[in-house]
């Protein structure tokens, strides 16, 4: 039985250890959908960005093989650079960039294309340049930009061949 005097309801200690709680609760809620919303944001700038680079690799397979290193390299009529405008409303423009690996031999830039390979099928791979006659010409085509998570960047890499 409740005493004279004693009223029921929290106290400003109880009170303020619940506002606390629930401060935090708030807090960890509002970190989280932060997070997700910002890697949401990220994954779709690289979607956007890996859609620009496929689409110049098909482009790069679309043109003719013995003018390729000619036309997309620095200085050629298209050139070894290429804008992606629409990464996302934030981020204006991205940029891209073509490289070919015409040295047979190892190359540590191009470990990923499994190089030394023979690449103007003369019967060996240690030709130091075979862009004047290759049959197989190994590309990487990367997009770098500044998006919600810093400085991004996709690589795709193929190699290209000569049709008979």
């Amino acid at each position: 039985m409740p005493r004279a005097g004693d009223e029921a309801g929290f106290t400003v200690l109880e009170a303020a250890i619940s506002m606390t709680v629930l401060a935090v609760a708030l807090l960890t809620l509002w970190s989280t959908l932060v997070y997700c919303s910002r890697s949401n944001l990220a994954a779709e700038q690289r979607v956007r960005a890996l859609n620009a680079a496929q689409a110049k690799l098909e482009e790069l397979r679309a043109h003719r093989f013995d003018r390729l290193i000619e036309d997309y390299s620095p200085g050629g009529p298209v050139g070894d650079r290429f804008g992606v405008p629409s990464i996302d409303s934030e981020v204006l423009t991205a940029q891209g960039q073509v490289a070919f690996f015409v040295d047979e031999r190892a190359n540590p830039e191009a470990e990923h294309l499994a190089l030394p390979l023979d690449l103007n099928a003369d019967g060996d791979a240690d030709d130091e340049d075979v862009s004047a006659r290759c049959d197989l010409l190994p590309v990487r085509v990367t997009v770098r930009w500044d998006g919600v998570l810093g400085h991004q960047r996709v690589d795709l890499r193929a190699i290209l061949r000569k049709e008979e």
